[in-house]
């Protein structure tokens, strides 16, 4: 009588099939990372965000000095401007805006910082200004206040939208997604 050797291993129907179940659990995940990663660029951006303006506000009191975070709309990025000349010194500190601008080479400032891939800074309210293009400077002072303003990140895919609140007299950052619209105050609040 001749014995019939043992196979070890798997048969292909076998493998087949166990190839199949991997790749339907692998679209799975792929199609649940496809609505999670658009949310966590949009908040990573409104973190490294929040950090920067911290950053600046801290080393406004420390020195005693303004410190400014320029956003530039229409390159989707920002950065801290200081109070100090690239040679030495001190910028003299002007309201005008005209006059800061012609003396911008001389100042130090940070490299600009892009918001993440398809993150776009869609818009800025500082008082009741609402900014949607060009460069805008918000002022953190020496005392740690600002001006209340609000920035709204975007996303084009899926479409929404995250807001930073900037804090006037804290400088605290309040994160909000969605829906959320920030509340207008105006002369007519107070009458």
């Amino acid at each position: 009588m001749i014995a019939r050797a043992r196979r070890a291993g798997f048969s292909l129907v076998e493998l087949i099939l166990v190839v199949a179940l991997m790749m339907l659990a692998a679209s799975a995940i792929a199609v649940n990372l496809d609505t999670i990663v658009p949310q966590a660029r949009i908040e990573s951006g409104a973190r490294m965000l929040a950090s920067d303006i911290a950053a600046a506000r801290a080393s406004a009191i420390a020195q005693g000095l303004s410190y400014w975070i320029e956003y530039d709309l229409r390159e989707n990025s920002y950065r801290i401007a200081t109070p100090f000349r690239k040679n030495g010194g001190i910028m003299p500190y002007r309201k005008s805006r005209v006059e800061d601008v012609m003396e911008e080479e001389e100042r130090v400032t940070t490299n600009w910082k892009p918001m993440p891939a398809e993150v776009r800074i869609a818009s800025i309210r500082a008082g009741t200004n609402v900014y949607t293009s060009g460069i805008h400077r918000i002022e953190m002072r020496p005392n740690g206040n600002t001006i209340e303003h609000v920035i709204q990140l975007e996303r084009a895919n899926p479409p929404g939208s995250f807001y930073l609140l900037i804090q006037g007299l804290t400088g605290f950052v309040q994160f909000f997604s969605g829906d959320w619209q920030p509340e207008v105050v105006d002369e007519k609040s107070f009458g």
